[in-house]
């Protein structure tokens, strides 16, 4: 079975856990380190295919970045403009926030923007008018949802195996998050912190267990991911600190294994495969 490779492409002062101490008003005063961690990710990547869900911020200040992306073939999506979570804005706010990043990635990529990640994975019950939203700007899927209750977003009970959204304004397929079992209970896996956490034998067990189920895994990652000289913005004994910074010199290698055991491909190919763009 293929599964599915993610970089979100952020730098390590955007992320949710650092918005305290990172105010967007200062992010440019901050070391950017997302171009040089981004090139590390698309040397080990090699041949292999993936998606790239782009800060608009990001490629608005750093157009090189998207170049990059382009040239070895990868696709191009959205992360938003801002890294704020969809729980904190209106629906006008996420769509000029949505439109504005989308119209940047199309001009900078000449290619159309089909997909969608929400900062934080924070789609949850009450802002499901967000697919509407990415239905009335054209895109065609998502992968936001996490089928399980977390702290900053989750829709606890929602299918694990792709599927289909229905809109107002039109249909949207969804990428869920992969979540594996642990004594009765459901935990993500596969992505950002818990693959940094989880030893590489353990996410590797959790992918063949899920694609044995027909379940294709959605792998996700961040280019601050691979740089553990990023600044440090906070201890590493905080909640948050150690979500964003424990394991960080043992991502490549595992990576690298990662690509080496499993196939991949992005989510664009897979609508292709279905004719559904």
């Amino acid at each position: 079975m293929k599964n599915f490779l993610a970089i979100d492409v952020e730098d390590y002062y955007q992320v949710s856990g650092m918005a305290d101490v990172s105010l967007f008003e200062k992010w440019e005063s901050q070391e950017s380190r997302t171009e040089r961690n981004l090139e590390v990710i698309l040397c080990a990547m090699g041949d292999v295919k993936g998606t790239f869900f782009v800060l608009g911020w990001e490629a608005e200040k750093r157009p090189q970045l998207v170049k990059m992306i382009c040239r070895q073939g990868h696709e191009t999506a959205t992360h938003g403009y801002s890294h704020r979570s969809i729980n904190d804005m209106t629906r006008a706010n996420f769509k000029a926030e949505l439109e504005r990043s989308v119209k940047l990635l199309e001009d900078l990529s000449g290619h159309k923007i089909l997909g969608h990640r929400a900062p934080s994975f924070s789609i949850t019950c009450d802002n499901l008018w967000a697919f509407e939203v990415m239905t009335e700007l054209g895109l065609r899927y998502d992968s936001s949802v996490v089928p399980i209750k977390r702290r900053r977003g989750g829709i606890k009970g929602a299918e694990r195996t792709p599927y289909i959204v229905h809109t107002e304004s039109g249909e949207l397929q969804e990428f869920p998050m992969a979540v594996t079992e642990i004594a009765g209970r459901k935990i993500p896996v596969a992505g950002g912190g818990f693959f940094r956490l989880f030893p590489y034998w353990f996410t590797r067990n959790a992918i063949l267990r899920l694609n044995s189920l027909c379940i294709p895994v959605v792998v996700y990652l961040h280019p601050w991911e691979f740089d553990p000289g990023q600044p440090r913005l906070k201890s590493f004994y905080s909640r948050n600190g150690f979500n964003h910074y424990v394991n960080l010199s043992g991502v490549l290698a595992k990576f690298k294994r990662l690509l080496n055991d499993f196939e991949f491909i992005s989510f664009s190919e897979y609508l292709q495969s279905k004719n559904q763009i």
